[in-house]
């Protein structure tokens, strides 16, 4: 979903994860889905953003590195010199078993290296996509990317996808490093209404949503709804609640008295405070 969302954004010149794009063709490699598959995810993905542009080339079978791959890219190259994202989804499938007398890391740093010189001719983002390990570590995500340590050595960006949870939500998390990137990029991101989008304000969202259930909520809205702007103290809003028909449920503190501190709380909490102003609750 994400490399076609990708390929579609930038043949559109449309932002991607919140990003601006460069409008350019875009040629995709899959060799996961299946032909049925992909077929069925671009036809929900037409219903949401349009038709597929007819810069974006899908690819389903291709030789393998030093078997003919680089010729190929450059086949499509002289067809469209206007590809700017190349996406071999997944990179395994293209590769040739190692010889057991080359080391690892050298056979793998040769052929991304050899993707790096085509990318550079050409100006192009290759984007390879690896499978990454069941055990995540979130402290070094990178370190769960399945293969040889070639893979980070070579590249010069990586970014790595594993599920977490944002607030009650469980979203996938997304971070992003490399050498023109300072530190790294992290963000959150989830599925919604078919794409992808940024997912950083879903705790804040989630929580704003459960203050409108609430009594305290209510009892803001009303309240400046009667008298255009209140100001006050915790027990004063208790009692202007009371006054019109609104009961907050207090809790009580050790001693037996209201506890107003779920009130305070609210109206110290910034993203509280945020959602009364775009709502123009003052």
């Amino acid at each position: 979903w994400l490399s076609l969302e990708l390929c579609d954004a930038v043949t559109k010149g449309n932002d991607f994860l919140g990003y601006k794009t460069n409008k350019c063709s875009a040629l995709y490699f899959d060799f996961e889905t299946g032909k049925k598959v992909r077929q069925n995810r671009l036809r929900k993905l037409t219903k949401i953003v349009g038709n597929r542009a007819d810069t974006f080339y899908i690819v389903d079978k291709a030789h393998r590195m030093k078997e003919g791959f680089e010729e190929q890219i450059e086949h499509y190259m002289q067809m469209d010199p206007d590809i700017g994202v190349v996406i071999v989804d997944v990179f395994t499938k293209i590769v040739k078993p190692k010889p057991k007398e080359v080391a690892d890391y050298e056979y793998y740093y040769d052929l991304i290296s050899k993707l790096n010189d085509i990318s550079r001719k050409y100006h192009l983002s290759i984007i390879l996509v690896c499978h990454d390990r069941k055990t995540v570590d979130p402290s070094d995500p990178f370190a769960n990317i399945l293969g040889s340590t070639a893979l980070q050595g070579a590249t010069d960006q990586m970014m790595v996808m594993f599920k977490t949870r944002n607030y009650n939500d469980v979203v996938t998390h997304i971070s992003v490093k490399g050498r023109t990137i300072d530190g790294i990029i992290d963000m959150d991101a989830q599925m919604k209404e078919g794409l992808w989008v940024r997912a950083e304000n879903v705790a804040a969202i989630r929580k704003c949503e459960e203050y409108k259930k609430s009594a305290i909520y209510e009892g803001v809205k009303q309240i400046v709804a009667k008298n255009n702007r209140w100001r006050g103290k915790c027990s004063q809003f208790v009692q202007d609640c009371e006054e019109i028909g609104i009961e907050l449920n207090l809790p009580l503190d050790k001693s037996g008295k209201t506890d107003f501190r779920p009130i305070g709380k609210a109206f110290q909490d910034e993203d509280f405070r945020t959602m009364l102003l775009d709502e123009k609750i003052n």
